[in-house]
């Protein structure tokens, strides 16, 4: 019996057939493997905006708190010294004309061309809106690592008025654990983190030397107010002050602490993949309302094609830098509740 054998075209269109078939297969594991590392890079450029969004929340919810007395940005201002002839705390004002312009704090919305902490900051405000790329918030929080907590007024219970310049001690308490003695800050008198507010008083002020009372839980300190009066209330709580300037740079977030000669910025780099900040600040408002956009690189294209300006993303924040990467907009907005006294 004879048997047929394949002819050789035969042979040639299944060897065709089974290429194309292989192929094709490349093909869509190429296909999904692109997918894959793009929707990966999408996911870890939304969490790396989320995490500046978050860094930012854990601060703006407590700007403003405890100088709702003072009136206005420049209330603040003179409280901190920033406008008496040349301020010991420089790093917050901007050097003009032989002088100094403090920050509108306690949230500064700054603008600089080259998204440098050592560049020229101006603030840019038209009716009320603030427009920039840097943000500066003057923040309280309780300063657990001190251990401070609760104040009263060591001789009565009654409030105890401070004038402008004046002093009065008052006895510092915890419940709980022995205070510690490493009150560091009673030294930075140059610095942000000598000074303090109470939500009550609404005017800040500085803490210096302390006197130990007994071994476990009180000390006396003296509340000086230098520049402004201010009224201590018994059993108040101490929240000392923060401030800090965020920005982008060289495709990062950085954030940066005032030193302790109150003059510079210690800058420290938090998050990668941040190519720039966008804030508004829209005073106008009741409660003012702070819009936060991020800019975060998915990483960088390999098509030779240019990634245009994301819709909505403001056109004039946008650097021909930036086309080389794909990229994502992250965005926030808060209501100011701490701000409204200062600005209405």
């Amino acid at each position: 019996m004879k048997r047929r054998a394949f002819i050789l075209t035969e042979i040639l269109t299944g060897l065709m057939l089974q290429s194309m078939f292989i192929i094709t297969l490349f093909g869509a594991f190429y296909m999904l493997l692109t997918f894959g590392t793009s929707t990966q890079q999408t996911l870890a450029a939304n969490d790396s905006g989320q995490t500046v969004i978050n860094y930012v929340d854990n601060r703006i919810r407590n700007a403003g708190l405890g100088l709702w007395k003072c009136g206005s940005p420049l209330g603040v201002a003179e409280a901190l010294g920033l406008t008496q002839g040349t301020p010991t705390m420089t790093a917050l004002t901007t050097p003009k004309g032989g002088g100094y312009i403090p920050f509108d704090l306690p949230v500064a919305v700054l603008s600089s061309e080259k998204g440098s902490i050592g560049s020229v900051l101006v603030t840019v405000s038209e009716d009320g809106v603030y427009e920039g790329n840097v943000l500066v918030l003057l923040h309280a929080h309780k300063d657990n690592d001190k251990n401070l907590a609760v104040l009263k007024k060591s001789v009565a219970s009654s409030d105890a008025v401070i004038a402008a310049g004046g002093n009065e001690t008052f006895k510092f308490i915890k419940f709980g654990e022995k205070l510690t003695t490493n009150f560091s800050f009673l030294q930075m008198n140059a610095n942000i983190k000598g000074w303090a507010v109470t939500e009550a008083s609404g005017v800040p002020f500085r803490v210096r030397d302390y006197q130990q009372v007994d071994t476990k839980k009180s000390y006396n300190f003296s509340i000086y107010s230098p520049y402004k009066g201010v009224t201590i209330h018994p059993m108040s709580e101490l929240l000392n002050l923060e401030c800090q300037k965020l920005w982008a740079e060289s495709n990062s977030f950085y954030f940066a602490n005032i030193d302790d000669s109150g003059t510079n910025w210690n800058k420290h780099p938090h998050t990668s993949g941040i190519l720039e900040l966008h804030m508004t600040l829209d005073t106008k408002p009741a409660i003012p309302i702070l819009d936060l956009q991020v800019l975060v690189s998915e990483g960088l294209r390999d098509d030779g094609q240019t990634t245009s300006c994301p819709p909505n993303w403001p056109s004039s924040y946008w650097k021909s830098e930036f086309g080389q990467h794909r990229v994502h907009v992250s965005q926030a907005a808060w209501k100011l509740y701490n701000l409204a006294p200062l600005f209405h």
